[in-house]
């Protein structure tokens, strides 16, 4: 079988549960929005999970997806942050939320002046910080701490 059929099949399995299951439509909608993605379909990627986030915007994991998304694919940084900086408010040691923050001041901060104004010293404390409460290795957490290290080692030797 090849991609497009998995695809299609995974495509037709989630609508029927959401036609079947509307308790269930929120998570439906953010699987939705999974299957977009891994399929390299961006737009309707983000469509799917911002109708998640609308039917339940006080759930901290549907922020915490949806600003991941917008972070890690430089489509807006700034509303990515606010978002899971919302997420934080109701989960504060949450290892996932705070990786996202991270990575999310990281992805603000790559340029020179926004590292003089602290953003990435910021960005690896709270990175460090998810490493830390992580309860197993999560390789995305592990390269988004050593990209931080690395950049934060580099341009301190510059200064």
């Amino acid at each position: 079988m090849n991609f497009n059929h998995h695809f299609k099949q995974s495509f037709r399995t989630s609508r029927r549960l959401y036609q079947s299951h509307p308790h269930r439509r929120t998570f439906i909608q953010n699987q939705l929005g999974s299957v977009y993605y891994h399929s390299h379909l961006l737009d309707k990627a983000e469509e799917y999970f911002r109708k998640s986030f609308k039917l339940e915007p006080g759930e901290p994991d549907w922020l915490n997806t949806l600003a991941d998304f917008l972070i890690d694919h430089e489509r807006n940084i700034g509303e990515g942050i606010e978002l899971v900086d919302k997420a934080l408010e109701l989960s504060p040691d949450n290892y996932q939320y705070l990786d996202t923050k991270g990575w999310g001041l990281y992805k603000q901060g790559k340029g020179w002046g926004l590292y003089k104004q602290g953003n990435f010293q910021e960005a690896l404390e709270i990175l460090e910080r998810s490493w830390e409460l992580k309860p197993v290795y999560d390789h995305n957490i592990f390269l988004h701490l050593e990209e931080a290290k690395n950049t934060v080692g580099l341009k301190n030797d510059m200064l």
